[in-house]
């Protein structure tokens, strides 16, 4: 091929080429000139040789110093393809560029008109990359020829294979076909042709870049950026640990290693069973599955932890200093075992509360409080807070029990505690069952053999009811003489009170004493027995009365209560009389009984009466009362 800057001169020869060919003899040996193909300053060997051998590659070449067209062989360097791009370069600094060099670009010198060039080297970006390689010799005052695209001949490639790809190599203007490694750029520039000692021939394929990814350094990366434009990324050391990430910065385009609170899997981390996963670098702390479905906490070197799928156990049992399980920061507070089947739960390092085999709650301070945390009059007990409930604050309940009386209260339930006013207050104690008596019960017993006989107003029973009122200030005094101090109800109807200083009221002045005997009948049949006579006469007068008579004259006679009309006679006799204290006292005396009607009251029975009357005109306070029990006798 003929270099594009000489396409006039050839012109030129290839028609003195023509003239003289006219005049050659036709036993010379050439071709006709005039069936030469000559066409955009290319010439086609076979038409002006007859002679041309596989082999024989010659070139067109005009001489200056004779001034004439020869053909001459193809110096190195040069193609026989017209198919090539040649540029004319020269040395940018001193020395020689030889052939076969890969060169790079520097500069452009403007007086001599021509690209500068230096050997090429692939270890810096500054000497890279390669633009072609050189096909003539060219120093800094002579340019020579360098192929930019092409077929390059009469190399000696004998050390490569065909098909072999030539990169520019670390070491300046030589070429390898082996890509550098490390941080050096890669650029293939040419490949293998031909392997041959002195005819070897190789393709310039040299793209004015590297046309590979370059080698990275460890640890950096390629990374794009807004302009399109990759660049060289170093990813920081982060393998500290298992819970250290890279963290990428989309601002700055940069990645940086960060402490991550937690791991995260995309996936399932599997170990192979008892296989330990350690979290230092010893083998003090680790996880493991011990047995199948049975996990193993190993810490400070001794199994601590075991979880199974319905069970979370721990080896250690702690203690109230330092409870086995505890919350937060807060390493003296939490739950520990005492000692067998016996738990404990500790609050700043002191044992609070104690649940033992027998399900039995104890309390170190004996204190209960619900909804509460304090009560300045408590030392030991339990404080139930209802705030502004009006229900049950304590209930009490039985599975043996089933009342009905659903509408108040469900229906196992058989005390229960609530206020007795809404706003006001007070204690209410309710008792509920489902037999016919019982349902509340006040009991009080003692122990002591010698119980408190006293009878004035200091004294006390077994039992004690007592009720104040407050004193106008922060404390409490006596209720006033006519003040209710305690009232019994039917229901909602009071039915008795007994006012402050003692006196009773009832809504039914009868009072009947607790005995076998029917104390009204008995009163009734006692008045008709004295009218009738006898029994038959009093069954005849009185049995229509519409009730039936309960007794008898006879058995009013048999009790005491009558006489048959019996002879007079002397006989003992009990005499009743009252003392200051209220109390009936009796002696015996002997007497002289007169006859008296038949069913007449007994002296016993009279003389009952004539004491009660003498207390009660003795004791003007109590009068009212013993009025209407005397009445109630005599009728």
């Amino acid at each position: 091929m003929i270099n594009e800057n000489r396409n006039w001169l050839l012109i030129a020869g290839f028609v003195a080429i023509m003239i003289v060919g006219l005049a050659i003899a036709n036993n010379g040996g050439a071709t006709n000139v005039d069936s030469a193909n000559i066409t955009n300053s290319s010439i086609q060997e076979e038409d002006l040789k007859s002679v041309d051998s596989a082999i024989d590659e010659e070139c067109l070449t005009y001489e200056a110093t004779i001034g004439d067209f020869e053909w001459q062989t193809c110096g190195e360097g040069s193609f026989a393809d017209s198919r090539v791009l040649v540029y004319d370069v020269q040395k940018g600094s001193p020395g020689t560029l030889n052939i076969g060099e890969v060169v790079y670009i520097t500069g452009f010198d403007n007086g001599a008109d021509v690209v500068e060039v230096e050997l090429a080297d692939s270890s810096s970006a500054a000497t890279m990359p390669g633009i072609g390689i050189m096909r003539s010799e060219a120093t800094i005052a002579v340019s020579g020829e360098m192929v930019g695209f092409g077929r390059l001949i009469n190399l000696n490639t004998s050390s490569y294979s065909e098909d072999d790809p030539l990169y520019v190599s670390e070491v300046a203007g030589e070429l390898t076909d082996v890509a550098p490694t490390g941080t050096a750029l890669v650029q293939q520039i040419a490949i293998v042709a031909r392997s041959h000692a002195t005819d070897g021939r190789i393709g310039v394929v040299g793209a004015g870049r590297a046309n590979e990814l370059p080698n990275l350094a460890d640890d950096n990366v390629w990374l794009g950026s807004a302009s399109g434009v990759s660049a060289e990324t170093v990813i920081p050391p982060c393998d500290t640990n298992i819970l250290a990430r890279i963290q990428y910065t989309v601002a700055t385009n940069s990645f940086a290693c960060e402490q991550a609170n937690n791991l995260i899997l995309p996936g399932y981390l599997t170990v192979s069973p008892t296989t330990r996963v350690y979290f230092d670098s010893g083998t003090h702390t680790s996880i493991r599955e011990s047995t199948n479905d049975v996990l193993t906490f190993t810490i400070g070197a001794n199994d601590q932890y075991t979880m199974e799928i319905n069970q979370f156990r721990m080896a250690q049992s702690g203690s109230a200093a330092a409870p086995a399980y505890a919350m937060g920061n807060d390493i003296d507070t939490g739950m520990y075992r005492v000692f067998a089947n016996t738990l404990g739960f500790a609050t700043g390092g002191n044992e609070a509360i104690r649940i033992d085999t027998s399900q039995n709650v104890l309390t170190s301070n004996g204190n209960l409080f619900v909804s509460d945390t304090s009560n300045a009059n408590m030392t030991q007990g339990t404080t139930i807070n209802q705030g502004a409930s009006d229900n049950e604050i304590f209930a009490l309940k039985s599975t043996d029990v089933g009342h009905g009386v659903t509408g108040i209260t469900e229906l196992d339930t058989f005390g229960l505690a609530r206020k007795a006013h809404n706003t006001n207050g007070g204690f209410r104690i309710e008792g509920y069952g489902s037999g016919t008596t019982q349902s509340l019960v006040l009991f009080g017993r003692t122990s002591n053999t010698s119980v408190d006989t006293s009878d004035d107003s200091s004294s006390v029973g077994v039992i004690r009811i007592a009720a104040e009122q407050g004193n106008g200030g922060t404390g409490t005094a006596a209720l006033d003489a006519d003040d209710n101090l305690l009232s019994i109800s039917n229901s909602a109807t009071t039915v008795f009170l007994i006012k402050g200083n003692g006196d009773i009221h009832t809504a039914n002045t009868t009072l009947i004493a607790l005995d076998e005997y029917d104390d009204i009948a008995m009163l009734r049949d006692l008045r008709l027995c004295m009218a009738a006579g006898n029994d038959e006469q009093l069954n005849t007068r009185y049995g229509n009365l519409g009730a039936p008579i309960d007794y008898t004259c006879n058995e009013l006679v048999n009790l005491g209560l009558l006489t048959a009309d019996p002879p007079a006679r002397i006989e003992q006799q009990e005499r009743f009389s009252v003392d200051d204290n209220g109390e009936i006292i009796s002696e015996w005396v002997e007497i002289e009984i007169d006859p008296i009607p038949l069913f007449s009251l007994t002296s016993t029975t009279v003389l009952i009466m004539d004491a009660l009357r003498t207390y009660a005109e003795s004791n003007n306070a109590k009068m009212r009362d013993l009025e209407s029990r005397i009445l109630t006798l005599e009728k």
